[in-house]
């Protein structure tokens, strides 16, 4: 939907819906990255070009901008054994719309359901 890459995303709910679960070993794996996305461009819209699109605007990842998605402060953090701290927030139930200058689609909500990086 947004070009060539890894896709991540910010919430569980988004990366479990991507997992095969087996119930005849009752395992599901879902892999938890820390990931460095340096300056991001900005995508509120399906835009299969939006990889490319950043490369030209000299942006090193992409950020769909997404309905539901952490709190902006991400909330209480955990602490996994190996020290990474991962956040545990509430769900961010703001209504979520596009940014002035996104043409005629500004103030409208997002397409997306949640938020995602490549």
């Amino acid at each position: 939907l947004f070009g060539k890459g890894i896709y991540f995303a910010d919430m569980v709910e988004k990366s479990a819906s991507y997992c095969y679960y087996d119930p005849t070993d009752g395992y599901l794996c879902l892999a938890l990255f820390e990931v460095c996305l340096g300056e991001s461009y900005v995508c509120e819209e399906i835009n299969p070009q939006a990889k490319e699109d950043s490369t030209n605007a000299g942006k090193h990842s992409v950020f769909v901008q997404g309905r539901k998605g952490p709190t902006p402060d991400f909330g209480p953090l955990s602490s996994l054994a190996d020290g990474l701290a991962v956040p545990v927030g509430d769900l961010n139930t703001d209504d979520v719309t596009k940014r002035a200058g996104a043409g005629a689609s500004a103030g409208t909500p997002v397409m997306m359901g949640h938020n995602e990086y490549v």
